[in-house]
């Protein structure tokens, strides 16, 4: 392939046994409205039919591997040597693009920093979704990084050559290497861009999501702030996302208000100046209220 003829984007897919899921991924690549960009596939050897399942769109793919690898960041940075594109794009199995016309709509507002990233539909084992907010731009530093896991990966553009600059991911890392990317791009004064656009869906319950890999994660969330900060740097680090978080969507205003949800996404809580003040459990089509967390005031859906 000529320079001149190099894709815009390079949409890699990694995945392993996941062919429950893997062909809402490959439909969501497959059908980009915008069609400059090379879609690189990297299985991790599946026995469940994975493999079979991506043989129907083998022919929209510029390369596909199938073959054993050494975990997750393995087999991203497998699809990273082959990418060509000017940005890259991880789109993993499970996890798809939030509409036929992201690519598109990405080019049409404009790819004007090394990191170009928007927001994530987050998709519950029961169903719910949760367009979840990235933070501004304005709120991306080495040091904020210190106290959030960063950006979402399935969200993010990123110019091809950065990983030329500051190396592929880290292997030994099985959960959080892309985490830990965000911080090593941040220190070495890569710009960043983002987009009030809903970029992919992620369905929550994965790798990094499951309660029984949570503790691992932990581990080495820790690990890699010993790499990147010193104990006062985290300290600090995380007041500063405490206080970005205030400011999240509220336009510079404090906010009264304020919800969060628990991973699983069964459980939402209101909090007003920080202070809890209701949390809503749903369990099925059962929903209860409770004022504090405590005091049960509702329930609906009781059969």
């Amino acid at each position: 392939m000529a320079e001149r003829e190099r894709p815009l984007f390079s949409v890699v897919t990694v995945c392993k046994d996941a062919a429950g899921v893997i062909g809402g991924t490959c439909e969501s690549v497959a059908g980009q409205t915008f069609g400059n960009f090379e879609w690189i596939v990297v299985d991790g050897a599946s026995s469940d039919g994975t493999a079979e399942a991506l043989s129907g769109y083998r022919r929209r793919m510029a390369h596909f591997l199938s073959e054993p690898d050494g975990g997750a960041y393995h087999a991203m940075n497998k699809g990273l040597a082959l990418a060509r594109g000017e940005y890259l794009i991880f789109m993993n199995g499970g996890d798809a693009f939030a509409a036929d016309t992201v690519l598109a709509q990405v080019v049409a507002a404009g790819l004007s920093a090394e990191v170009v990233y928007g927001n994530e539909v987050k998709v519950y084992p029961d169903g719910e979704e949760e367009v979840c907010s990235s933070r501004p731009a304005e709120g991306i530093s080495r040091l904020a990084f210190a106290g959030h896991n960063g950006i979402p990966h399935q969200a993010a553009f990123i110019r091809r050559e950065l990983f030329d600059r500051f190396g592929p991911y880290d292997q030994g890392l099985r959960i959080v290497a892309d985490w830990e990317k965000w911080i090593v791009f941040a220190a070495g004064g890569c710009s960043f861009a983002k987009l009030e656009l809903a970029v992919s869906r992620f369905r929550m319950g994965g790798v990094s999501t499951s309660g029984e890999r949570r503790r691992e994660m932990e581990a080495e969330k820790r690990e890699v702030r010993r790499r990147h900060f010193t104990p006062a740097e985290v300290r600090k680090g995380r007041r500063l996302f405490k206080r970005l978080s205030r400011y999240r969507r509220t336009g510079g205003f404090f906010p009264l208000f304020s919800t969060e949800a628990t991973p699983t996404g069964n459980k939402r809580r209101i909090r007003f100046l920080g202070f809890p003040l209701l949390r809503i459990q749903t369990i099925g089509r059962r929903r209860s209220f409770s004022l504090f967390g405590l005091l049960p005031v509702w329930k609906s859906g009781i059969e």
